[in-house]
């Protein structure tokens, strides 16, 4: 008892980090179906998961490689401490420049009346509001206090549902602007704090940062752009294409989604270390019966839900059929996909990675180009076909005679397995 006792006080920060983790995931999953369950308002949940998408991708774009290079930069420089500080004065000043021009263009929309001009700006704060919390994650773990990310999210998404719980007493109906106010809130303080702290850092310094960060990282902010315009796709042309119950069905699903790709970033995160410290060839076929268990566990809870959901008789839900089968072969194929990453990274040939993504991205187009069914079908279909083929691409580079030291363990019957 007492052995254990030290255990957990020793392993306190990480206890604290996974249960605050966990916690903050959960209210991230859970605000947008407030507005579904409570307002029972299915058409401002569209927009909520549109504005969603379109933040996604634009947050991607923005970062200009300086999250991904923040890392690599920490491990090559002589004073830490200094760059630390120099890159989150470069991330303040850029995040201002950004909030700045992205005000200066909105507003002149807004008085010329532009169709979605409001939705424009929704997409502006949740895209700085995200963008805040990817570099703040990194900054933060980089000081040794990665558990003050939270503080952030948590307080704007607990804020949000105090909002959202006032709203429905009060006025018994929602407004995007109750939903967004909080993550408006935040990037308003960030700008502020910029303005009033006089963050002593010029332009010129900045865009040297950004070169390089751009250099190194440009292959991994094109893999990731290539995802997120795949995954987010569908929601994007569902909202301006098809009909709300088409657009509603792809967004709930896709949230439901969310259930496996969280425990796979649980499990990812667990495992990576053991995963780049194996001293053995191959795929460590322990490692990857665990991270298995974690993807059919969540799997069936993602079925469960639906299941309950259609038992409960909940006014909004979404039937299990292909589209719903598509989404969630779709979630499960870009997991593992991830997961084999992790070796390609563990042998430094990240470009083949970047090189996948690019074929699965034609594919999908193709997919798309030569679809025969329903619009819905169409694109959930491309959607899987791009990833099974992506995860393949990653599967037979793994298995090449080439690399055959590294994965000579690997049993692919286990994936097919596990997979279905």
């Amino acid at each position: 008892m007492k052995r254990l006792w030290q255990t957990i006080c020793s392993q306190s920060g990480l206890i604290f980090y996974t249960a605050f983790n966990y916690f903050d995931k959960i209210l991230t999953f859970g605000v947008p179906l407030i507005v579904l369950y409570i307002f029972e308002d299915k058409a401002t949940y569209n927009e909520i998961e549109y504005i969603y998408s379109i933040a996604a991708i634009a947050g991607v774009l923005i970062e200009l490689g300086v999250k991904n290079y923040f890392l690599y930069a920490y491990k090559e420089a002589s004073d830490r401490d200094r760059l630390v500080t120099n890159v989150r004065d470069i991330f303040f000043l850029q995040f201002a420049l950004y909030a700045g021009l992205g005000t200066i263009i909105i507003v002149p929309m807004l008085w010329m009346k532009v169709q979605w001009t409001i939705a424009y700006f929704f997409i502006l704060a949740r895209t700085l509001f995200m963008y805040f919390l990817s570099f703040f994650a990194i900054y933060y773990r980089l000081i040794d206090k990665p558990s003050r990310i939270f503080i952030s999210s948590i307080c704007v998404n607990a804020g949000t549902i105090l909002l959202l719980l006032v709203a429905h007493r009060w006025f018994e109906k929602i407004d995007l602007l109750y939903f967004f106010a909080g993550q408006m809130l935040l990037v308003a303080g960030v700008v502020f704090y910029f303005v009033f702290r006089r963050v002593k850092i010029n332009l010129l310094d900045m865009t040297k940062f950004i070169r390089r960060s751009l250099f190194y990282a440009w292959p991994i902010v094109l893999n990731i752009f290539l995802f997120m315009f795949i995954n987010n796709y569908g929601k994007v042309y569902a909202r301006n294409f098809l009909s709300a119950d088409e657009m509603f069905q792809i967004s709930f699903v896709q949230r439901l989604a969310l259930i496996i790709q969280l425990a796979h970033s649980s499990a990812a995160a667990y495992l990576s270390k053991h995963i780049f410290i194996d001293v053995n060839d191959g795929v460590n076929t322990k490692i990857f019966s665990l991270y298995s268990i974690a993807m059919f566990v969540s799997t069936g809870l993602v079925f469960a839900a639906l299941w309950g959901i259609n038992i409960l008789k909940l006014k909004e839900t979404v039937n299990i059929d292909l589209v719903t089968i598509l989404i969630v072969i779709y979630t499960i194929a870009w997991c593992y996909t991830a997961y084999f990453e992790l070796y390609v990274n563990k042998m430094n040939k990240n470009k083949f990675i970047l090189a996948f993504s690019l074929v699965s991205a034609i594919l999908f187009l193709a997919v798309l180009h030569f679809a025969w069914s329903q619009p819905l079908v169409n694109i959930t279909l491309a959607m899987t076909i791009s990833m099974l083929c992506n995860l393949s691409l990653m599967l037979v580079f793994l298995f090449r005679k080439g690399n055959k030291k590294y994965v000579e363990k690997v049993l692919v019957a286990e994936y097919s397995d596990s997979a279905v």
